[in-house]
């Protein structure tokens, strides 16, 4: 027959661990609240029992389960959103036709070697009509040779003859004359004039003629 020690000690530890397993079930439920986004429970689970605290604790799971999917759901979504615009975007960007860019053309310019040129077939020029003048035929060739070089770099030589044009030579000397059909006239050329890009770069220098039937025939400078 069990008497009150027997009872006690066989009861004890049950009891124990039934308040044990209270107390994780109102924890369990605590935690379950918090992550719903609710405010811990104030009332006294001193009455409530175990089965009630663990029910309460699955639904508030459940609950969070089901918004975990709606969650999922959201952001498949809006992922899915995203990746259209990103291809539609795409799909634009190739279908846009670019003009293509139109550079300025700049205008040409002299180069140095034209310049360079230049002073050098003056030399030969005056090498040629000097008083001591060395093998014309020579010089000759390399005077026109040098004006085919200038052409090539886009340089006209005006080496013109006939009537006196103010716009694109310029008179060094007079040579008078009693012919009046000879009035300025152009009697020789002192330096060719060049032009480049239809521009003047340097007038042609020129002697001409004068008419005046009471004198002889001279130049004046």
């Amino acid at each position: 027959m069990l008497n009150d020690f027997s009872i006690f000690n066989i009861f004890c530890p049950w009891m124990a661990q039934q308040q044990q397993a209270k107390e994780e079930a109102i924890k369990t439920e605590a935690n379950a609240r918090k992550l719903n986004g609710l405010q811990p429970e104030n009332n006294n689970f001193g009455n409530t029992n175990t089965v009630s605290l663990l029910k309460s604790a699955n639904l508030l799971l459940e609950r969070l389960l089901d918004r975990g999917d709606i969650l999922i759901a959201q952001t498949e979504t809006v992922e899915a959103n995203a990746n259209n615009a990103i291809a539609e975007q795409i799909a634009l960007e190739k279908s846009t036709i670019i003009p293509p860019v139109t550079e300025v053309a700049r205008e040409p310019e002299l180069s140095e070697t034209a310049k360079e040129l230049i002073k050098l077939r003056d030399l030969v020029l005056l090498a040629k009509t000097g008083d001591n003048a060395n093998t014309p035929e020579l010089l000759e060739s390399l005077y026109q040779e040098l004006g085919q070089v200038l052409e090539k770099e886009g340089v006209q030589s005006l080496e013109d003859t006939g009537s006196y044009n103010y716009e694109q030579q310029q008179i060094m000397a007079t040579r008078v004359v009693k012919d009046p059909d000879k009035d300025d006239l152009i009697c020789e050329t002192v330096r060719p004039g060049y032009m480049f890009n239809g521009k003047l770069v340097r007038s042609q220098e020129v002697t001409i003629y004068t008419y005046n039937s009471s004198t002889g025939s001279e130049i004046r400078d």
